[in-house]
């Protein structure tokens, strides 16, 4: 990755590098995700950092139906920034590793991506609302 900034006068033809954070709830996708923003932003990478979770937060579920939501917010959100001199992304989704041929065609253009599955084991066991909370409570 290449530092570019808002004032890196950035060239539209220059590839778009992401690196994709995946793995199941729990194992720290956006720690990870921090984390890496962090190095990069001390190394003076410019850059941009998505949950992409976020992109499809609906009910019903679009992507049930069939809807690429998150791929469609992700195309539409990406175009601004490398208008605004950034080109590289840091993306976590629960499953971005598995969808990175449509995420990188949301991206459009030259894409060199990464993927990282995060295989650590969750927090909190996750076995229904509220899972874990009771390690929380007090014991009187």
């Amino acid at each position: 990755m290449v530092p570019g900034g808002q004032d890196g006068g950035m060239q539209a033809t220059e590839p778009s590098e992401v690196l994709y954070i995946g793995g199941r709830a729990g194992v720290g996708k956006t720690t990870v995700a921090a984390e890496a923003s962090h190095l990069l932003s001390a190394a003076g990478v410019s850059h941009a950092l998505t949950e992409g979770d976020n992109l499809d937060q609906a009910y019903p579920q679009p992507w049930r139906n069939g809807t690429p939501l998150a791929e469609r917010n992700l195309a539409v959100m990406w175009r601004n920034y490398p208008e605004a001199g950034y080109r590289c992304l840091i993306y976590t989704n629960t499953v971005s590793v598995l969808e990175m041929t449509d995420l990188n065609a949301a991206l459009g253009g030259e894409v060199r991506a990464v993927g990282v599955l995060n295989t650590a084991a969750p927090i909190l066991p996750l076995t229904g609302p509220m899972s874990g909370a009771s390690c929380c409570r007090s014991s009187q």
